[in-house]
């Protein structure tokens, strides 16, 4: 008889139900700490996804979620399946996962698969932002967010997809941005320090209208493509973002005259900016005059 509950399992509990894991699929660490991440930041929300043993007591689904609670190191609320046939585990997960433009368009979304690029790239930017010495660039991962993952960084980022739109014509105005979410999100970024700013210059980069020489602007508009960024494997989304932050940043900031927008090795290194505070970059002196 199959049953179900919803229990409270606490860290030592999930240790005893791990013991009773065999033959399961490899264990992943990054859908573990995103799990645990999700835990951690009280963003846990109980579904229909979680915990089952066969009739046996042999653990067939949800290793993933016991190990991130032990690693979180808090009990959750989660849903416990038990007296499921053995022969279950063979068709476990075999099923199309649900990616993050589906979990966006049952929210009601429009641009949804966009607008996943670039809840994906912000959350990227947020994780590298939170943990020193974390950079970018490794944060961006090809793995799934879960669905509640999805629907949580929507709201957290609420507005961001107002942006895409600019995103895919500096995207297609500008020959060294490579992503329209990476474009999108460092918009977005600007636009929660500065919204005015932050429309006037993708007004500006898009239309190219009486810009001053070596205008942040003008420097975005005319930079060539990185031939290096395809060679070396890095993810489009950041270094687009790394690049139209840095070039928004100066103009938010009043800086008119750049004498590049290369990214540096102390920024490559580190793997982020930051578009919404007041730090200076590393590689120009701002220089005030007409933008």
């Amino acid at each position: 008889m199959i049953t179900t509950t919803i229990e409270t399992v606490s860290p030592a509990l999930a240790v005893e139900y791990l013991r009773r894991n065999a033959q399961n699929r490899k264990v992943t660490k990054k859908g573990v700490e995103r799990i645990a991440r999700a835990i951690s930041e009280d963003r846990w929300l109980v579904t229909c996804q979680g915990i089952g043993f066969d009739v046996t007591g042999r653990l067939v689904d949800g290793q993933h979620r016991l190990h991130a609670i032990v690693e979180a190191g808090k009990p959750v609320d989660i849903l416990v399946v038990r007296g499921l046939d053995p022969a279950v585990f063979e068709v476990l997960d075999n099923g199309r996962l649900r990616t993050a433009k589906d979990t966006l368009d049952v929210l009601g979304h429009e641009q949804s698969s966009a607008y996943g690029a670039v809840l994906k790239t912000l959350h990227a930017y947020a994780i590298a932002c939170s943990r020193p010495g974390v950079s970018m660039f490794n944060c961006m991962t090809p793995a799934r967010m879960e669905n509640f993952e999805v629907a949580i960084l929507s709201t957290e980022f609420d507005g961001a997809q107002q942006w895409i739109p600019f995103g895919k014509q500096i995207a297609q105005t500008c020959p060294a941005v490579g992503s329209i979410s990476g474009a999108a999100a460092a918009l977005y970024l600007g636009a929660r320090l500065n919204p005015q700013a932050t429309r006037e210059f993708a007004d500006a980069v898009i239309s190219g209208a009486n810009l001053a020489p070596n205008s942040p602007a003008l420097m975005l508009r005319n930079r060539a493509p990185a031939k290096e960024r395809n060679q070396s494997g890095e993810p489009a989304q950041v270094t687009t973002f790394l690049l139209v932050a840095k070039a928004l940043r100066f103009w938010i900031d009043g800086v008119t005259t750049v004498r590049s927008l290369r990214i540096n090795s102390f920024e490559r290194a580190l793997g982020h900016l930051d578009p919404v505070t007041t730090r200076a970059f590393q590689n120009n002196a701002p220089a005030k005059g007409k933008r």
